[in-house]
C-alpha cells in the first residue's frame, strides 16, 4: 500500500485546490515513479508536457484532463499495437 499526495480540485471551494492524500496500489505507485523520473527535478507536476514529446501542445504548461486522457489513450493504443505485432497478449 502506497500513498500519494496531490492537490484536489473537485468539490473544493477554491480554484487553487486543497492538499489531499490517497491510497494507491503498487501498479499506480510504479506509474507515478516513472512519471516523476520523466520530469526534471524542478517540476512538481506529473502530467507536465514532456520535452521531446511529438504530441506535446506546449512545453511550459501542465496538461489539462482532456489532453492527459488523449495522451494516455494514445500510449495505450501504441502498447496494444506493439504487443500485437510481437504476438504478446494485449
Amino acid at each position: 500500500m502506497d500513498w500519494i499526495t496531490s492537490l484536489a480540485f473537485k468539490g473544493e471551494a477554491t480554484p487553487a485546490g486543497a492538499t489531499a492524500s490517497w491510497v494507491i496500489g503498487g501498479a499506480a505507485a510504479g506509474a507515478v515513479d516513472v512519471l516523476e523520473r520523466l520530469q526534471p527535478h524542478t517540476v512538481d507536476d506529473l502530467f507536465r508536457t514532456i520535452a521531446g514529446n511529438s504530441l506535446r501542445a506546449e512545453t511550459t504548461r501542465t496538461q489539462n484532463v482532456a489532453r492527459t486522457n488523449q495522451l494516455l489513450n494514445h500510449f495505450a493504443a501504441w502498447v496494444n499495437t506493439y504487443c500485437r505485432n510481437r504476438g504478446a497478449p494485449t
